[in-house]
Parts: structure tokens; C-alpha cells; sequence
């Protein structure tokens, strides 16, 4: 238990939120907070460098196994706490089913584009190089955020609560890039080292 605090501890952004969420726990005030995975919105933000390059760049291990959800599932359920009282005085964790690491999800893109996707791991230096913060509290939070993914990835990978307040399945991995491939989610940026690699 206490590595696995150390580990918590060590992602900055998690202490962040952390302070806010206890606030509203010693408030009177009405709150739902929502703890959703990771979003795999963040690889529209590389879907034309991907395509481009049949590259994907990744500042961490490609075999840590990570958990994504498609944040147009989130916005429907943040629609829900705010227009009806079900979600009242809730923490819910939304996590989609399965985690996967880059070469599997490589697998799920070569299906979609119909050709070969390879996924290069790179140093966390030219990553940060490439974002081109000069902000030390971004930096190291980004570094500390990519070493736990490194060691750990990023576990879950049970929809029952998300499918519960959805009132159906959560959408897939496979159906988010078939949309990305039918321009049903915009694309723009060309950024070749996304933070899509980090995914915040």
C-alpha cells in the first residue's frame, strides 16, 4: 500500500485535484465528481502525423497498458449531473472496459487505416523539446505522469459505472478511430509529438 501511495504522490496533476475534491466533501454545496481514465480524444491530436508517418512517438514503454475513455461519453454524463439530481453527492470512476498498450492499439489502427502503424519509443527530453513549455510545473508534472505510466501504465478497465449512468456500452476504441478515419471527431493539429503521446 504505501508504494502504491508513493506512486499516487508522484503524478503532481492527481495532487492538484486532490484538495478540490476535499473542499467540496467539507462544503454544503450540491457537487457529482467524475474521475474519468485517460481520454483517447488525444490522439486526434496526431491522427494526420500518424497517417502522414505510419509512426506513432511514445515518451514512455509501449507495452504499459493503459485505460481509455472517449470523452463524448463524459460529456454526456457531465450533461446528466448538471440537468438531473441522480448523480448528486457522487465520486464514479468512468472507465471504459479493457486496458491496452500502444501495439495493441497499433493493431486497432492498421485495421482502420488499412496499413501497417509502428510505435517508437523516444526520451521524455525530446518530448518535452517538441511541446516546447518553458512551464517547470508542466515539465515535471508531464515527466513525473510519463515515469508512473512507464512503470505502471494506467490501470482500470471496468465499465460497469459508466455503462450504469450511460444507460448503454461505452464506445470502443475500434468505433472512436473509425469516426476519426470518417472525420465524425475534427482534427488539426500536426504537432509530430502530441501530448497524445503522454495521454493526459
Amino acid at each position: 500500500m504505501e508504494k502504491i501511495e508513493r506512486s499516487i504522490r508522484r503524478t503532481c496533476l492527481i495532487l492538484v485535484k486532490r484538495p478540490v475534491e476535499e473542499a467540496l466533501f467539507e462544503s454544503n454545496m450540491d457537487f457529482t465528481i467524475l474521475q474519468p481514465a485517460t481520454f483517447i480524444q488525444n490522439i486526434d491530436n496526431i491522427w494526420s502525423v500518424i497517417k502522414e508517418t505510419q509512426k506513432v512517438f511514445l515518451a514512455y514503454s509501449k507495452y504499459s497498458k493503459m485505460n481509455n475513455v472517449d470523452y463524448r461519453d463524459v460529456a454526456e454524463i457531465i450533461a446528466i449531473a448538471f440537468t438531473e439530481e441522480r448523480l448528486n453527492s457522487g465520486t464514479f470512476e468512468l472507465s471504459p472496459a479493457g486496458t491496452y498498450n500502444q501495439i495493441e492499439l497499433d493493431s486497432m489502427m492498421d485495421a482502420v487505416l488499412n496499413t501497417e502503424i509502428t510505435v517508437e519509443e523516444i526520451s521524455f527530453e525530446k518530448f518535452a523539446k517538441s511541446i516546447g513549455s518553458k512551464d517547470d510545473f508542466v515539465v515535471n508534472g508531464l515527466k513525473n505522469m510519463f515515469n508512473h505510466y512507464d512503470q505502471y501504465g494506467l490501470h482500470g478497465g471496468n465499465s460497469l459505472i459508466l455503462e450504469t449512468i450511460l444507460g448503454r456500452k461505452p464506445t470502443s476504441l475500434q468505433e472512436f478511430l473509425s469516426d476519426l478515419e470518417k472525420n465524425v471527431i475534427s482534427t488539426g493539429s500536426t504537432t509530430r509529438y502530441a501530448v497524445t503521446i503522454g495521454y493526459l
